[in-house]
């Protein structure tokens, strides 16, 4: 259930454009926080959220949506400055 919910809350972000990257990178690695677990817990939300980013840049390149590729890869930089 808990996946469902985490599934449910990315997919409501990625219509959420109006996001600065960075504010959204942060987001991003808050909703994954709290499913992580050890030491390097921020690290590990950190890793998730870029896997969920690469998922979405990857589908934005096979539709084709320039204008929205560029803001995830910011969102992608902006993980991995955090």
């Amino acid at each position: 259930m808990m996946e469902n919910t985490l599934v449910v809350s990315f997919m409501f972000t990625l219509n959420q454009n109006r996001m600065a990257p960075k504010e959204k990178a942060k987001e991003l690695v808050d909703n994954f926080l709290p499913h992580s677990t050890g030491n390097s817990n921020i690290n590990e939300a950190k890793q998730c959220a870029l896997i969920a980013v690469a998922e979405v840049i990857e589908g934005l390149i096979e539709t084709d949506f320039a204008n929205r590729f560029s803001y995830w890869q910011e969102v992608k930089q902006e993980i991995i400055n955090l």
